[in-house]
């Protein structure tokens, strides 16, 4: 009975196998690393409490008599940046407790001012904020987010807020000397933005 060489048949095999799983490892690195990055997106865009937040703004832009006057430079340069003094007189301090408690700050309120925390009215389409490159660089990746998004025209005008929010993590470490409490603070910048209707 004769017999057959098969190494060159296992090494054939082998290499088949090989580029087959490998093939699949692609496919699935491929597919999970946006969705990482989407995750990461959502976990600083639109999270629920800045939409709170800037559910809060709108209630109280659309209410102020001054609403045309911030509109008509909105209309003006694209976009424009609320401040607590555009607000009429009977609401300012409305609007500096609201600012406060969201720790927005602007060049009215330098005490411990971040590039961050901002509250912006742009009209629908961002194309002149995404243009302007005075602004903060993760603000202008927030914005260039909105604009890929392509969401259909719903208003006329949007309120886009940045703000900056921490969180304390508790964890509890084994020491030389027993357990120990180790607190750690993360820094997010967070953004949301929501359509703002026009009151004409």
């Amino acid at each position: 009975m004769k017999k057959f060489n098969n190494r060159g048949f296992i090494l054939v095999e082998t290499v088949v196998v090989s580029v087959f799983v490998l093939t699949i490892f692609v496919l699935l690195y491929q597919n999970s690393i946006p969705m990482v990055g989407e995750y990461e997106n959502r976990i600083r865009y639109d999270d629920i409490d800045s939409v709170y937040a800037i559910g809060v703004i709108r209630r109280l832009l659309i209410s102020d008599p001054n609403y045309n006057t911030i509109i008509g430079q909105v209309e003006a340069n694209g976009y424009h940046e609320i401040k607590c003094s555009e607000i009429s007189s009977a609401r300012q301090e409305i609007c500096r407790n609201v600012f406060q408690s969201l720790e927005i700050h602007n060049t009215e309120n330098p005490d411990g001012a971040s590039a961050v925390n901002r509250v912006y009215i742009s009209k629908w389409d961002v194309d002149k904020l995404r243009k302007d490159a005075t602004l903060p660089r993760g603000f202008l990746e927030y914005v260039q987010y909105i604009y890929q998004q392509n969401e259909p025209k719903l208003t006329d005008y949007r309120v886009i807020l940045s703000r900056t929010t921490s969180y304390e993590t508790e964890e509890l470490v084994e020491t030389a000397h027993g357990e120990e409490v180790k607190v750690t603070e993360q820094v997010f910048d967070n953004f949301a933005n929501i359509g703002l209707m026009d009151k004409n």
